[in-house]
């Protein structure tokens, strides 16, 4: 069970399996082994949780972001840690543009969703 969002109207819980949550990874082909995936996403969340499931049953590996972490020390975190894929929501990607910190990290990969 996880809350939805509440992005078009009050959050509620939904019921997932982890058919739900993982989707179609077999087609994923460059976006699996050897990647490491970071998001700005809470990983008890949907997206935070399907970024997480995506490295683990794809072979890559994950760097968690920390909510009370800076955007320009996750940076440099996630840099330090050879972050190859990085998501957020375009709110998340507006903040990193934001915080002069953009430079530090140059990933292979960027999505503007969980998914």
């Amino acid at each position: 069970m996880l809350l939805t969002s509440g992005t078009t109207g009050t959050p509620k819980l939904v019921s997932h399996s982890l058919a739900s949550l993982a989707g179609d990874m077999e087609r994923l082909g460059v976006l699996g082994h050897g990647t490491t995936w970071s998001s700005f996403y809470d990983i008890r969340r949907y997206g935070g949780l399907q970024i997480l499931l995506r490295a683990l049953l794809t072979g890559g590996s994950m760097v968690m972001s920390d909510p009370e972490e800076s955007v320009r020390d996750f940076l440099s975190r996630a840099t330090a840690s050879g972050v190859t894929h990085l998501t957020g929501t375009p709110s998340h990607w507006r903040r990193l543009l934001m915080s002069g910190a953009a430079h530090q990290i140059s990933p292979a990969y960027v999505r503007l969703s969980g998914r």
